[in-house]
């Protein structure tokens, strides 16, 4: 006949029996309320409103993306605003895709002290009992595990019923000045939010390639719509990953939303020197002159006494006292470089007492080593151009032609009464005018007036043998043989 075994000890069944509840304890614990979390997309819930006492809070989950490759459950959340961690709701039914996007039901688990109702885990979150305000749904790409990624969205609660909120979407694009960006250079990012209206701030992160791990380095505000990071460009030209992601300062109108792209660094330009150009003789690329209606004057131009120029001359020091000065002795009114060491229209006026020929105008800093410039300028024209006779006779430069001095006209008185024959020095001086010489002319008129003279004695000589003849004072004899 076989014996019963005999009763095992009370001691050990109640050890047991602990140990089992202190294990349910702790994953109750556990699941009971799961770690903070990062948003990695959106969640859309159906229905979109209902009771806070509803056992199941919603019945259906759809995301916008995938979970990461290493979850196996989800949870649905309700996000304590005073401790951000997630308060669980409910669960998905299958595992999450770890692909892309997802569309599953929800479900509520075992035992029942986990998957609470909306109500009973806003009496949690809100201890006072005022619980109407906006709140965090994520769902979560794993169990319990710390900053957990998870989709998430907005609802609104007021007094026992809850709806989603309906925000605004938001979106990013990016920027830079300057457009390219050069390696090694500074830049600035611009991340331009829409609408214009949202305010918040953008969190810009950068990562080495497209699928490398990205790290935060700053945030900024958003301010008429845009939000500015000053940079600098990585030292090797090449994609520069960048994501921005902005968070609403009001976020029951608005949604936040991110953007992934990246910035092309180009290689930094060799710059180019441009040949150097060589001024023309008498032009200085440091001068520039004008008359005084505007227009600009060739290089070494010709001048009138009382013309008026405007002289624009660079180079100097800034603000530097520059001194004007005409071909080194007549000096004029100092003048004042700007800021940027330019003398803009200085007003010069040909002087009346300037003698025909070439000038130098000189404007020089104070300073004995000082930058100077020179403005060249002729006056009087060409010295070579003589003016030329009418009669086409360089030397007769007076133009009033060869004329003959005047003939000696007095008749000198003979001795005997009768009209001598010798010049009596009567008023014969020349009287006639020219430059030229007057020797052949004067020796003409002597010629004429003896020839003259000795007609004039023949006829005296003739008229007087017939005279005497008549009165009987004078006879010739015949001739004998």
């Amino acid at each position: 006949m076989n014996r019963l075994a005999p009763l095992r000890p009370p001691v050990a069944l109640l050890t047991c029996c602990a140990l089992l509840f202190a294990a349910l304890a702790t994953v109750l614990a556990l699941a009971a309320q799961a770690h903070a979390y990062t948003t990695i997309g959106s969640l859309t819930l159906t229905p979109t409103s209902g009771k806070t006492d509803d056992p199941l809070f919603a019945t259906h989950a759809e995301t916008d993306g995938p979970c990461p490759a290493d979850s196996l459950s989800s949870t649905l959340t309700l996000v304590d605003p005073g401790t951000g961690t997630g308060l669980i709701l409910a669960k998905l039914k299958s595992p999450p895709s770890v692909t892309g996007p997802f569309s599953d039901d929800l479900v509520k688990g075992v035992p029942a002290v986990v998957y609470q109702s909306l109500g009973q885990r806003l009496a949690q979150a809100v201890p006072d009992g005022n619980t109407d305000g906006v709140y965090t749904i994520g769902l979560n790409c794993g169990l319990g595990t710390a900053d957990a990624p998870a989709f998430t969205t907005l609802i609104k609660v007021e007094g026992d019923s809850w709806s989603v909120l309906e925000q605004q979407a938001t979106g990013i694009t990016l920027s830079t000045a300057p457009d390219p960006v050069r390696a090694g250079k500074p830049y600035t990012l611009v991340a331009t939010v829409a609408p214009e209206g949202a305010a918040g701030k953008v969190t810009l992160s950068t990562a080495a390639s497209e699928n490398a791990e990205y790290t935060e380095i700053g945030q900024a505000d958003v301010s008429g719509g845009t939000a500015e990071f000053a940079l600098t460009a990585p030292s090797q030209a090449g994609p520069s990953y960048v994501r921005l992601a902005f968070t609403p300062t009001d976020p029951q109108r608005y949604a936040a939303s991110q953007k992934d792209g990246f910035i092309e660094i180009t290689a930094v330009e060799t710059p180019t020197t441009p040949p150097p150009t060589t001024p023309a003789p008498g032009e200085s690329e440091d001068l520039d002159v004008t008359d005084a209606e505007g227009n600009a004057l060739d290089a070494d131009p010709v001048l009138e006494p009382g013309d008026a120029v405007k002289i624009t001359a660079r180079g100097f020091t800034a603000a530097a006292v520059v001194k004007v000065d005409l071909d080194g002795g007549t000096t004029f009114a100092d003048a004042t470089a700007d800021a940027e060491g330019t003398v803009k229209e200085y007003a010069f006026t040909v002087p009346d007492d300037v003698e025909d020929g070439a000038h130098t105008l000189t404007l020089g800093e104070e300073a004995a080593d000082g930058h100077s410039v020179a403005f060249l300028f002729t006056t009087g024209g060409d010295p070579t151009d003589a003016p030329t006779d009418p009669d086409g006779d360089p030397s007769d430069t007076a133009g009033t032609g060869d004329t003959s001095g005047g003939a000696d006209g007095g008749a000198g008185q003979g001795a005997d009464g009768g009209s001598g024959g010798s010049d009596a020095g009567g008023p014969g001086t020349d009287s006639g005018s020219g430059s030229g010489s007057g020797t052949l002319a004067s020796t003409g008129a002597r010629l004429g007036t003896a020839a003259l003279g000795g007609l004039a004695l023949i006829a005296a000589g003739a008229v007087l043998v017939i005279h005497v003849r008549r009165k009987g004072l004078l006879s010739f004899a015949s001739a004998r043989h």
